[in-house]
Order: structure tokens, then C-alpha cells, then sequence
């Protein structure tokens, strides 16, 4: 008697957590329902110059559609080996069709980075580029950028 009930216990505990764990079907259809994911691609201007104002722009999608209405998409702009109050943020201007634009002057040669800080559709991304200033030799922080682009940072 006392093995039948063990086995009894034992057949009821496996129903229950098959029938916890066996629909797995909502799930798949719920992650098939979700948005896309927000991206943003940032252009940099090439041979950028000190003392010389350029445009940099950030084209921002969500799946094959143009983001119109960002929050905000914010350029922060900082050199190599600056302290984090040395960074500034600019807000770009829409300009149409998901494309976002800052104008920008750097004083000093040197490797610069930008955080593309980009919000909207309650979601969040800030793609990180590292660029040349000036007559400057820079080594890609391969690594970093692959961490930091597109759609990295989703809130």
C-alpha cells in the first residue's frame, strides 16, 4: 500500500509539471508578435579637419521602417582619453525619412568617439564609432565597437 501511494505521488507530481511546462506554443507566437528592434546607423564624415564644421548623421529604423518620431537622438562627442566631463551632447535635428543631423567643429586633432544616444518607441540605442581628427592614425577598438553597435544597448 505504502509503494502504491509513493507511485501515485510520483505519477501526480510528472502530470503536474508536464502540463506546467508543455505549452510552449504561447511563447513562440508572443516573441513572433514583438516590434523590431530599434537600429541606428551613423554616418561620419570622412578627412574630418580642426576648426572645421562637419555634418554627422544617424539614419534610425525600427524593422524596414524609418523612425520619424525619435524622443531624441543625441551625438556625444568626446577624445581619446578625456575625463567623462570633458564629453558634450548635441541634439540633432530631424531631417526626414529617419535621418537625424549634427553639425560639429572640433578644435584639436586627435581619435574622437560618439555615442549615437538615439530614444524612441520606448526603447533605447546608443551606437559607439571611433573616428579620426586630423592627420591621426587610429587603431579600431574592434571589440568595443562590436559591443556598442546598431542595437546594443535596449532598454
Amino acid at each position: 500500500m505504502k509503494k502504491t501511494l509513493i507511485y501515485l505521488g510520483l505519477f501526480i507530481t510528472a502530470i503536474v509539471l508536464s502540463a506546467c511546462g508543455g505549452d510552449q506554443s504561447g511563447n513562440a507566437e508572443e516573441e513572433k508578435g514583438m516590434e523590431p528592434m530599434l537600429d541606428t546607423k551613423v554616418t561620419i564624415p570622412e578627412d574630418i579637419q580642426p576648426n572645421e564644421e562637419v555634418t554627422f548623421q544617424a539614419k534610425v529604423t525600427q524593422g524596414e521602417e524609418a523612425v520619424e518620431d525619435a524622443d531624441y537622438v543625441k551625438f556625444e562627442f568626446w577624445a581619446e582619453g578625456a575625463s567623462d566631463e570633458e564629453h558634450e551632447k548635441v541634439e540633432a535635428e530631424h531631417k526626414g525619412k529617419g535621418v537625424y543631423e549634427v553639425s560639429y567643429t572640433f578644435e584639436e586633432e586627435g581619435a574622437y568617439y560618439l555615442f549615437a544616444h538615439t530614444q524612441a518607441r520606448d526603447m533605447h540605442v546608443m551606437p559607439k564609432k571611433k573616428f579620426p581628427v586630423g592627420d591621426v592614425q587610429i587603431t579600431e577598438d574592434k571589440k568595443e565597437d562590436d559591443d556598442m553597435e546598431g542595437n546594443d544597448d535596449s532598454h
